[in-house]
């Protein structure tokens, strides 16, 4: 029964289209607003409940969309997170164990690290810092650009 009642129902929007178009590509004015009125007014749209996609109806149809969906982000952050527990196995296994079972190599290593790490903050400090002092005098010299002349080379 909805089978039949959906193919009427296409059938009749189908035609409404049909006379829609045809009016516009004709540009008769009275035609082309009768068209767009029939339009708005007799298109015929069933209930959800009744609408067939494929001879499932429109919300048995969504609901197999949405767990299609939930599956596929299942199998998609599954597989990341495999790869991701795969990289991190790597990295463990990428370590080197001599460097740990030394206790004073593994300190001596680490103390260079960290004395590296500190010099390069200093750098950056004083990097920034100098920058920060550029900014302000070409701050002020903008601020006080209408009071500077330039100066004009007399010999040229």
């Amino acid at each position: 029964m909805y089978r039949a009642l959906n193919y009427f129902n296409r059938k009749w929007n189908n035609s409404v289209f049909l006379f829609h178009d045809i009016a516009t590509k004709t540009n008769v004015r009275w035609l082309v607003t009768f068209s767009i009125w029939a339009h708005d007014r007799m298109i015929w749209e069933l209930p959800e409940r009744m609408q067939l996609v494929g001879g499932i109806p429109v919300t048995e149809h969504r609901l197999m969309r949405e767990l299609e969906l939930a599956n596929h982000q299942l199998n998609y952050f599954m597989e990341y997170a495999h790869d991701l527990q795969d990289e991190l196995f790597l990295i463990q296994e990428e370590k080197d164990v001599s460097d740990y079972s030394d206790k004073k190599k593994y300190k001596k290593k680490k103390s260079k690290e960290n004395a590296r790490k500190a010099k390069q903050a200093r750098r950056s400090r004083a990097i920034k810092a100098e920058n920060r002092e550029k900014k302000s005098i070409e701050l002020i010299q903008w601020k006080n650009r209408s009071r500077v002349r330039p100066v004009r080379n007399e010999n040229g």
